[in-house]
C-alpha cells in the first residue's frame, strides 16, 4: 500500500495569500521535500514501533535458557530457572473432578497430584487454576502417601505468614487463595525428590436454569488476560484507580514487577500495573495444546452422578463426548475417553421430558448446632436456608418503544482463529434480525476503538448492508482496552423514542474487572448490557458480573455450531417483556434475610433465582412472590418445607446463600463503598461457614519437617493449556507505555531534523 500524505482541507489552504507571488511559488516548489521526510519518518517510526512490540514480547514469550522466560512452548514442557541458572522442568500436573447433582444443589471435588520430577531438589509448585465464578468453596486436604491433613480457613494475611513460616522450616504445606472469585492461586512448598502430593477441593454451587434447560459448568483452563497500565481517558475525567484483593502497595508493585522483569521469582508473564496490581500472580503461563507430550500431561478425568429429581428427555455436552448409565432415578456420566485435556470448559446440560419442567421449585437445608449458655446447660438450636426457583410463564411481547441497539466487537488477539468467527457470525445473525424501527450502531476495540457511525442510525437495506461488510472485514489483533469501547457505547446521548440495549461481544479476556464494573455502574442510566463470551474458556466472572451491573443477561458461545441457537435464544431475551419490579411476601412471624436483596429484572425463559437464611420455620408455609410482567401484575406461590421433613434436606445451600451475600457485600465496593467498610462484614460470613473469599485462605500443614534445612527449594509455576480454539501461543502485551513514548519521541525529533533541513534549503534558495 502506498504512501499517501494527508490531504489539507481546503479551508487551510484558501487564506489570504498571493499565489503569484515568486516567493509562494519557490515555497510550493519544496513540498516533495517536505513529503519525502513525513515517508521516512513514517516507515522508520513504524519499524521501529514493530521492532520495539517484537522485543517485548519476545522478552514474554522467549525460549528457556539461562536468562529466559520460564517455559518453552515447542517443548510442551514448562520450566523454570534455578538458582545455578539452568532451567529445570517443572512439575507434571494430575486432576481428577467428581460432581454430584441432588436437584437445584452442585457439590464438587475437585484433585491435583503434583509430582516433583527430580532426584535431588525439593521443589514448591505454584498452580493457578480457574473455578466457576459463583462456587462455594468450602474443604480442603493435603494428602502425602498415607497422611491426610485437612485445611483450615483462616484470615488471609495469617494463612500467607504460616505457609511462610512452614515453608522455611521444611514442613509440607499448602495455601490456596483467591485471587477473583473465577480464578485461585494453589501453593504446595516441600514436595521432595520424586515425590507425589495431591491437594483436593470441594465446592457447592447451584444449578442454572435458563429456556427449558438445566446445565453447569467446569472450566478448566484461562485465557491470557490484557492487563492495561494506565487509565485511560473516559468522557474528560480520568477511571479511578483501584487497590487489588491482594493489598499491594505501590512500593510492592514495583518490588513484584522488578522481580518479574529479573525471573528471580516464578511470577506470570506480565508485571504488576497501575490499574492491575496483581498482574503477576494472574497471568500464568501456558503451553500449546497441540503439542502431544502437553496433551498427555495436562488431562483430567471427570465423573458425574446425576439426581435430577425429574423424568430426563436428554442429557448432553456440546463440547465433549458421554458415555451416560442410567440406575433406579440416577444417571452416572463419564466421558468417552478416560481423560481428556484440560483445554476448554466442561458443559452438561440435561433438559426434563416435555410438562415436566418444574414452574417452582423450594429447596431446603437444616443446621443445627449445640449451643453453650451461661448456666453450663446446652441446648440444640437450628438455622434453615432456602433456595427457592421460579419460573416466570412465557407471553408474547406486547406493543414495545422501537430498539437502540448498540453492538460492541471484541477484535483483541485474543479472540483469533475461531472465537473471531464466532463473534462475527454473532454480530451478523444480530444485524440481520434489526426491524426497520430500530436503530443501531457497530463499535469494534481492540488496542484502539472504532465505530461505525459517529451516532447510532435507523435501520435501512443500506445501513445495513455498511454494516455488513463492516463486520464481514474485522479481524483479531491488539490488546483488549475494553473500556474506551465501553465509555462510548454508555455515553452516547439516549431518547425516549427508543429502548437502548448495548450487546457485548468479547471473551473478557481483562484483569482489571474492577474498574470495568465501575464504568458500567457509573454510566448505565437507562441502558441494558447484555453480555455474549466468545471461546472455548471465556472470563465468565466478569462477563456474568457485567450483565448483572448492566441489568441485563449473559449468554456463552463455546463453539461455531452453537451461534445460531444461543443468539436465537437472546434475540428472545430482547424481544420479549421483561419481569420487573419482583417483591417477596413471607409468612408471617418468619423473618429471612434474602440475597440478593435487590431482586433483578428477568428475561425470557430465566428463573428467579433466592437463597434466603430463615428463622421460625416449624411447619410448611407458603411463601408469595409479585411482579409486573408486561404491564400485568403476576403471581406465584410455593410452599418451604419444614426442618422436621427429612426428605427435603439438601446439604450445601448454607454454603450458597453465604457465598451469595458475601459475592452482594463486594457488589457495594463497585457502589462506593470503602473496602474498611465492606471487609469485615466478609471476613465474619467467610470464617463463620468455611468459605474461601478475597479475605480468607485455605492452609494445610503438617507439622513433623520434611526438608532438610540446609538444602534448598526451587520454585516451580505449573502451566495452563492453550484455550481450545487458539492456534498459537500468544500473550497479549502488559499496556505499558514504553514502545509508544519511545516511537513519539523519534517521531518528535525527528520531525525536528525535517524541519531544521527545510528551512536551511528554503534560506538556500531564497539567498541574494
Amino acid at each position: 500500500m502506498c504512501f499517501q500524505p494527508p490531504r489539507i482541507p481546503k479551508h487551510r489552504l484558501l487564506n489570504e495569500r498571493d499565489y503569484s507571488n515568486p516567493l509562494f511559488q519557490r515555497k510550493r516548489q519544496s513540498s516533495p521535500l517536505i513529503r519525502w521526510g513525513l515517508l521516512i519518518v513514517a516507515i522508520f517510526a513504524t519499524f521501529v514501533f514493530v521492532a520495539e512490540s517484537t522485543r517485548a514480547a519476545t522478552e514474554t514469550t522467549a525460549e528457556p535458557s539461562s536468562s529466559a522466560a520460564p517455559y518453552d512452548s515447542k517443548a510442551g514442557q514448562l520450566f523454570i530457572r534455578a538458582d545455578n541458572g539452568h532451567s529445570q522442568p517443572a512439575l507434571h500436573l494430575d486432576s481428577k473432578v467428581a460432581f454430584v447433582v441432588s436437584g437445584m444443589v452442585l457439590h464438587t471435588t475437585f484433585s491435583q497430584t503434583f509430582r516433583n520430577p527430580s532426584t535431588d531438589q525439593w521443589a514448591e509448585g505454584i498452580y493457578v487454576f480457574p473455578m466457576p465464578e459463583k462456587a462455594a468453596l468450602s474443604h480442603m486436604e493435603m494428602r502425602i502417601g498415607e497422611r491426610r491433613i485437612i485445611g483450615q480457613i483462616k484470615e488471609k494475611f495469617a494463612a500467607k505468614k504460616q505457609y511462610q513460616k512452614a515453608k522455611a522450616a521444611g514442613q509440607r504445606v499448602a495455601l490456596v487463595e483467591q485471587e477473583r472469585p473465577n480464578l485461585f492461586t494453589q501453593n504446595v512448598a516441600n514436595i521432595g525428590p520424586g515425590e507425589e502430593v495431591t491437594i483436593t477441593l470441594e465446592y457447592q454451587d447451584s444449578v442454572a436454569f435458563d429456556a427449558g434447560r438445566f446445565s453447569f459448568r467446569f472450566p478448566m483452563t484461562i485465557t491470557p488476560r490484557f492487563m492495561p497500565a494506565e487509565s485511560p481517558m473516559l468522557s474528560g475525567s480520568l477511571l479511578p484507580k483501584h487497590t487489588s484483593e491482594s493489598g499491594l502497595n505501590e512500593a510492592q508493585i514495583q518490588t513484584a514487577a522488578q522481580m518479574v522483569l529479573d525471573n528471580s521469582r516464578p511470577w506470570g508473564w506480565s508485571a504488576p500495573t497501575a490499574l492491575v496490581p496483581d498482574a503477576h500472580r494472574i497471568s500464568p503461563p501456558q503451553l500449546d495444546s497441540s503439542a502431544q507430550r502437553v496433551t498427555q500431561s495436562h488431562q483430567i478425568q471427570l465423573s458425574v452422578t446425576l439426581d435430577a429429581g425429574l423424568p430426563l428427555q436428554n442429557i448432553s455436552s456440546p463440547y465433549h463426548d458421554l458415555i451416560i448409565e442410567k440406575q433406579q432415578q440416577r444417571h452416572f456420566i463419564s466421558t468417552r475417553n478416560v481423560k481428556i485435556p484440560m483445554d476448554r470448559d466442561f458443559l452438561l446440560q440435561w433438559q426434563p421430558v416435555a410438562q415436566q419442567v418444574p414452574s417452582a421449585a423450594a429447596f431446603t437445608e437444616t443446621l443445627t448446632q449445640a449451643v453453650n449458655h451461661v448456666d453450663d446447660q446446652q441446648s440444640q438450636e437450628s438455622e434453615n436456608y432456602a433456595l427457592l426457583m421460579l419460573l416466570p410463564p412465557q407471553q408474547k411481547a406486547p406493543q414495545q418503544l422501537p430498539r437502540e441497539v448498540i453492538y460492541i466487537i471484541d477484535t483483541s488477539g485474543s479472540m483469533g482463529a475461531s472465537s473471531i468467527r464466532q463473534a462475527k457470525q454473532s454480530l451478523t445473525l444480530a444485524l440481520q434480525r434489526l426491524d426497520h424501527a430500530d436503530r443501531f450502531n457497530v463499535v469494534e476495540f481492540n488496542s484502539i476503538h472504532n465505530s461505525l457511525f459517529s451516532s447510532s442510525q435507523t435501520v435501512t437495506a443500506q445501513s445495513r448492508q455498511q454494516a455488513l461488510r463492516f463486520v464481514g472485514g474485522l479481524s483479531a489483533g491488539g490488546g483488549t482496552n475494553m473500556a474506551p469501547a465501553l465509555d462510548t457505547a454508555l455515553s452516547a446521548p439516549a431518547t425516549e423514542t427508543h429502548l437502548r440495549q448495548i450487546v457485548f461481544i468479547t471473551d473478557g479476556s481483562v484483569g482489571n474487572e474492577a474498574q470495568l464494573f465501575e464504568l458500567i455502574h457509573q454510566k448505565l442510566g437507562q441502558s441494558r448490557l447484555f453480555t455474549v463470551a466468545i471461546g472455548s474458556a471465556p472470563n465468565s466472572f466478569f462477563m456474568r458480573k457485567s450483565a448483572q451491573f448492566g441489568r441485563g443477561t449473559f449468554t456463552h458461545i463455546g463453539d461455531e455450531k452453537e451461534v445460531s441457537e444461543k443468539m436465537s435464544l437472546l434475540f428472545s431475551k430482547l424481544e420479549s417483556p421483561v419481569l420487573r419490579n419482583l417483591s417477596i411476601a413471607w409468612p408471617d412471624g418468619i423473618s429471612a434475610e434474602v440475597w440478593p436483596q435487590q431482586l433483578p429484572d428477568l428475561y425470557r425463559g430465566e428463573p428467579l433465582l433466592i437463597k434466603a437464611k430463615l428463622s421460625n420455620l416449624d411447619h410448611s408455609q407458603t411463601v408469595t412472590i409479585k411482579g409486573d410482567l408486561g404491564g400485568n401484575t403476576w403471581q406465584q406461590q410455593l410452599t418451604l418445607n419444614s426442618q422436621h421433613s427429612t426428605s427435603t434436606n439438601h446439604p450445601g445451600i448454607s454454603k450458597l446463600w453465604a457465598r451469595e451475600k458475601i459475592s452482594a457485600l463486594l457488589d457495594e465496593k463497585t457502589r462506593g463503598k470503602s473496602e474498611s467498610d465492606i471487609k469485615p462484614q466478609v471476613l465474619s460470613i467467610a470464617l463463620q461457614h468455611q468459605l474461601m473469599s478475597p479475605y480468607t485462605s485455605f492452609i494445610a500443614e503438617d507439622k513433623t519437617p520434611a526438608r532438610p534445612i540446609k538444602q534448598d527449594i526451587t520454585s516451580k509455576l505449573v502451566p495452563n493449556l492453550t484455550p481450545h480454539g487458539q492456534k498459537t501461543l500468544v500473550y497479549p502485551s502488559t499496556a505499558t507505555n514504553a514502545p509508544v513514548n519511545f516511537t513519539l519521541g523519534l517521531i518528535a525529533l525527528l520531525l525536528l531534523l525535517t524541519q531544521y533541513f527545510y528551512r536551511v534549503r528554503r534560506n538556500v534558495e531564497l539567498a541574494p
